[in-house]
């Protein structure tokens, strides 16, 4: 018998490098997405609430064009993920690996 344990911690140390590496290759378009949403969320910090996304789907009229029916989906807006993303990228400025 053999032992798997290293086996198993070098596969996921490769696993990580590999993740990494397909992270960086994505950071420019990240980056671009993550600012985009902060300038739509920087438009609604004098108000008050939680900026959400609003999806209106399944909407019919009557012949008139009155609203008969229609369903909401609320979604938060993930902000943390914005952070993590705008974090990132801060420190490849740090280390030149940015623009």
């Amino acid at each position: 018998m053999f032992e798997i344990n290293p086996h198993l911690t070098e596969m996921t140390k490769c696993l990580e490098r590999i993740n990494l590496i397909l992270f960086e290759d994505e950071l420019p378009e990240l980056i671009r997405s993550a600012e985009y949403v902060q300038k739509l969320v920087n438009n609604t910090k004098d108000i008050t609430g939680v900026p959400c996304i609003l999806r209106i789907k399944d909407l019919t009229r009557t012949p008139q064009g009155k609203v008969r029916q229609l369903k909401m989906d609320i979604e938060l807006i993930p902000l943390h993920i914005v952070e993590f993303v705008m974090n990132v990228r801060a420190r490849m400025k740090k280390r030149g690996r940015v623009g």
